[in-house]
């Protein structure tokens, strides 16, 4: 749709900052600290699976302790979900060492890829994808390499849906 960008639907990191590092807020912030420090001790052993089951617990929990709390208690529908995609964000940045545990084959595959990735930025061009030049638009070409970077700090998989759709 004209006029429509994925980027206006992204959620605003900010305001849930601002109100879960309000003074008010010490009991949340210290029970979203107490289960990330938890599920941070018990998922490493875990298959990705289950650890994936128990980080939706914990966000589940945490959901609705912080929609409860008074400072979150006056959100519109919106707002909830804005706060709940901004907790997840918050949660997964501090649970990120045992949710991206990688064997020392793959860090050194990434490792590889991301070199080859390195020396293909210094000269892949649109030609190079087939992309013809009827169809390059200089503008739309570094919007998407925006894109692709966004996507690659992406944490959360709405984050990483919208940075892919907005290359798109």
């Amino acid at each position: 749709r004209e006029g429509f960008s994925f980027r206006e639907a992204k959620v605003d990191y900010e305001p849930f900052l601002l109100r879960i590092r309000d003074r008010r807020a010490g009991a949340l912030r210290g029970e979203i600290q107490d289960q990330c420090e938890s599920f941070v001790r018990r998922a490493p052993p875990l298959p990705p699976e289950e650890a994936g089951n128990l980080l939706q617990q914990v966000l589940t929990r945490l959901e609705e302790a912080m929609l409860g709390h008074m400072l979150f208690s006056d959100l519109s529908p919106q707002g909830c979900v804005n706060a709940s995609e901004a907790m997840e964000r918050y949660v997964v940045k501090r649970c990120r060492a045992v949710l991206m545990v990688r064997t020392s084959e793959q860090r050194r595959r990434d490792e590889a890829l991301s070199e080859r990735l390195k020396r293909l930025a210094t000269f892949l061009e649109p030609l190079h994808l087939d992309v013809t030049p009827s169809r390059i638009h200089p503008e739309a070409w570094g919007k998407a390499e925006a894109s692709l970077l966004d996507f690659s700090r992406a944490l959360t998989p709405k984050e990483k849906m919208d940075a892919l759709l907005d290359v798109a």
